[in-house]
């Protein structure tokens, strides 16, 4: 997302992936966007256990979350930062 002063947001991108159980690491493939950011802006980037209602809700339980009506809190971690491998790769193009 794009974060504007007025605080508006614009999704720039979205991507899913669905991890299998103990799995550690896990790659999301975003769809493909190119934007022109001015000096000083700011990016945010949502990492979550669901998105409904775009897609599935998220059970926490491994059962099927289509007919399914049990429920569990899910616990989530995310290690950020080059030593535990966590990155976001942002190519840039300089403007001529």
């Amino acid at each position: 997302m794009q974060r504007f002063d007025d605080g508006r947001a614009l999704e720039i991108t979205s991507g899913s992936a669905v991890a299998e159980r103990d799995v550690r690491t896990l790659d999301v493939v975003l769809g493909a966007t190119a934007l022109v950011l001015r000096p000083g802006s700011r990016l945010e980037l949502h990492i979550t256990g669901s998105d409904f209602p775009r897609l599935a809700r998220n059970l926490g339980t491994g059962f099927d979350r289509y007919t399914s009506s049990i429920t569990r809190t899910a616990t989530q971690t995310v290690h950020s930062g080059p030593a535990h491998g966590c990155f976001v790769d942002l190519p840039a193009m300089e403007r001529h």
